[in-house]
């Protein structure tokens, strides 16, 4: 049998545990001397407007000469004295006042660039005076050459650097220029490339030469389908003479 001592033992009560400090008294306030105050109401917060990763420029001739100068021609092409910007921020298309008559009406969206002529031919030739004003289209790879040639080369014309002249217009035999800006600037004659700007936005760009023309040379050669569409045709070489570069930019949509 177990002795009194270990029973005593095993029945022994727990400990008993601290009791925690008592909790101060808070001190009762009188409300009705302190009256409340209104609440504000705050307006609901609105999100910051989204902006435009890259805005693109309101005058499109600064992205033009930023082309220009990615393309790697010679500045000494051009002669900025002539240059012109019709694009919507310098000309507006429904305005039909003394600055924008409607002479360059047609030029609308347009970013005319002049180029450097050669004096002696001017003068010589009275290339402003007696000469025609055409419209050749081509593409972005080709402006060095035709610039450098001072003409518009033939299709098969070894240029200085070695190579061939190839137009890609439909009939190489001949030069083919167009009376309008419009009939220029179709697919058949220009090719539409793409030029990341600048102001990080993407653009199909089109090229096409503002040209005079020896008048006694042209052929006329009229579209079936279309009687305003008129195309020329020479076969006389130093005939056709650049003097301003015409750039169209199109933003491409997302």
């Amino acid at each position: 049998m177990a002795s009194l001592a270990t029973i005593l033992h095993s029945c022994k009560s727990p400990p008993v545990k601290p009791k925690p400090p008592p909790t101060p008294a808070v001190p009762l306030v009188d409300l009705r001397k302190y009256p409340a105050k209104p609440i504000a109401r705050v307006p609901p917060r609105r999100p910051p407007p989204v902006a435009a990763a890259h805005p693109p420029f309101q005058c499109r001739k600064p992205l033009c000469e930023d082309y220009i100068r990615k393309l790697n021609l010679s500045k000494a092409y051009f002669a900025n004295q002539h240059d012109r910007c019709f694009c919507r921020q310098c000309h507006d298309p429904s305005r039909k006042d003394e600055k924008c008559g409607h002479r360059c009406t047609k030029f609308h969206g347009w970013i005319r660039l002049g180029l450097r002529l050669n004096e002696a031919h001017k003068k010589q030739w009275k290339i402003f005076t007696e000469w025609k004003t055409s419209y050749y289209g081509t593409s972005p790879n080709l402006l060095s050459s035709i610039l450098s040639n001072r003409f518009i080369p033939f299709d098969g014309d070894q240029l200085a650097d070695g190579t061939q002249f190839n137009s890609g217009h439909p009939d190489p035999s001949h030069c083919t220029t167009c009376s309008s800006l419009a009939d220029a600037s179709q697919s058949k004659f220009t090719v539409r490339s793409n030029f990341k700007a600048m102001d990080g936005n993407n653009y199909y760009v089109r090229v096409v030469l503002q040209c005079k023309q020896q008048p006694d040379t042209i052929i006329v050669k009229k579209d079936a389908t279309s009687f305003q569409k008129t195309e020329w045709a020479t076969k006389a070489r130093s005939s056709v003479v650049p003097f301003g570069l015409l750039i169209q930019l199109q933003l491409q949509k997302i």
